[in-house]
């Protein structure tokens, strides 16, 4: 891929489609497209993403530690400029080709853009490993995005110390640029064990809760929440969600312990239920031989890849995703696989781990025997109680004259007997409009109107 977009760079270049000009100072180089001309750090090595008649779209990545996209825009310009806010209807706009989401945004007024109108800065801070940023900014003629993901959670500070110079550099094609920014890099960016491609050095132990997994020995790895961390290194990162339960009886798919797991897991880990639904829905049974056993629910879906796995009382899911692209869909799963089968619980074996799971299970069965047992006997109780309660209660007929009872819960029915005001009867329950009754021996109904329970 990457090959091919230096191919479809050169080619565009010879074409004239997009020029590259390097500054004096080598500490910017300028991006001119058939739109606008802006700036970005020299050095650093893009790809044009798209180059059409409406769109241009470059991304490029820093060091393995973030990466930024820029989008120039002239779709639907006239109707952005006709807008009260035309800030908000691009960044609208924007909305459809990021994962960003609107309600998380706010105005920046303090950088003093050409045409005085503020940036839109929106973020996406939510349960991912990474942080991603977007600003979006409208001229009139056409409007500009610069989005920026930081793999290892960075502040919004960050982001806008590398997006603020791009935007401010943008001018009409052939200006000289107004500003010369720096070849910035982010606020607290750990540089180390960033070389592309570094080989694995061995082996690390990862200690969550009761369990014990066996990681590459340059993770870098990162507690985020109650539940969740974060392991990373130049090459890819993987989001660990851990839980220790002590109520296995979830309810979401009857008894599917696997499916239960991972709908808990990924809601604990995103809060999102309706996703952690279509996950289940997703997933695929995969046996790779767990110790214990039982199998794992995994799936792989646009470069991310995930594996959930469920054991007595206990359940982890991972989901990794490669930085650089180096790894396919097969090979961030395999890459998933390897750490779950180093899965051990309070230092047991894979045996012991085995007759564990076994007499838990037991113990499970038992269990619920023993709860629907009580919840029988529960029912059963109430059915009497409510017997007895019917028992005690008695029909009395208030009808002035009094009524008719007849042989079933309607006036077409047979009339088995007459009810004198003041007559009572045993109650027996009540079926629609009519109250059942005991009269001489036999089962009567008397219409409500015509009577009172006490």
């Amino acid at each position: 891929m990457k090959k091919w977009m230096a191919m479809a760079l050169a080619l565009c270049m010879l074409c004239g489609m997009v020029n590259v000009t390097h500054a004096e100072a080598s500490k910017f180089q300028t991006i001119s497209t058939s739109f606008a001309d802006f700036d970005i750090p020299a050095g650093v090595e893009y790809e044009i993403i798209n180059s059409s008649d409406d769109r241009f779209v470059i991304e490029w990545v820093c060091e393995g530690a973030y990466d930024i996209s820029i989008t120039v825009s002239t779709r639907d310009a006239e109707y952005y400029w006709y807008q009260d806010d035309p800030q908000m209807a691009f960044f609208q706009e924007g909305m459809h080709y990021f994962w960003i989401p609107q309600d998380d945004y706010q105005y920046l007024y303090d950088w003093k853009m050409l045409n005085k109108q503020p940036v839109i800065a929106a973020a996406d801070r939510g349960a991912s490993f990474r942080d991603d940023y977007a600003f979006y900014h409208h001229y009139g003629p056409f409007g500009i995005q610069v989005a920026v993901c930081f793999w290892d959670k960075q502040p919004m500070e960050a982001a806008i110390e590398m997006a603020k110079p791009i935007l401010k550099s943008v001018r009409n094609p052939g200006e000289p640029s107004p500003v010369k920014p720096a070849n910035v890099k982010p606020a607290n960016v750990k540089q180390e064990n960033m070389k592309p491609d570094a080989a694995p050095v061995g082996k690390q132990p990862l200690t969550i809760g009761r369990a014990s997994f066996e990681v590459d020995a340059d993770l870098e790895i990162m507690q985020m929440g109650d539940y969740q961390w974060m392991l990373m290194n130049d090459q890819y990162a993987v989001v660990f969600t851990y839980d220790d339960w002590e109520n296995d009886d979830i309810d979401f798919t009857n008894g599917d312990m696997q499916i239960d797991a991972c709908y808990i897991l990924y809601y604990l880990g995103s809060g999102d239920q309706q996703t952690a639904e279509s996950v289940c829905n997703l997933a695929q049974r995969k046996d790779i031989g767990m110790p214990g056993g039982d199998d794992v629910l995994h799936l792989t879906l646009g470069g991310v890849g995930m594996l959930s796995h469920y054991y007595p009382n206990m359940g982890f899911m991972m989901m990794g995703q490669c930085k650089d692209g180096s790894l396919s869909d097969e090979e961030i799963l395999a890459m998933l696989e390897e750490i779950a089968l180093s899965f051990r619980v309070d230092g047991m074996t894979a045996d012991e781990m085995t007759a564990h799971k076994a007499q838990a299970e037991a113990d499970l069965a038992v269990a619920i025997a023993a709860q629907e047992e009580a919840e029988r006997l529960a029912q059963e109780e109430a059915a009497r109680k409510a017997a007895e309660e019917a028992a005690r209660k008695r029909v009395y007929i208030t009808a002035s004259g009094g009524c008719n009872i007849r042989s079933g819960p309607d006036a077409s029915y047979a009339k088995i007997s007459y009810g004198y005001t003041g007559d009572s009867f045993p109650y027996l329950g009540t079926e629609g409009n009519w109250h059942k009754i005991e009269v001489n021996g036999q089962t009567g109904y008397v219409s409500k109107g015509m009577c009172e329970v006490r």
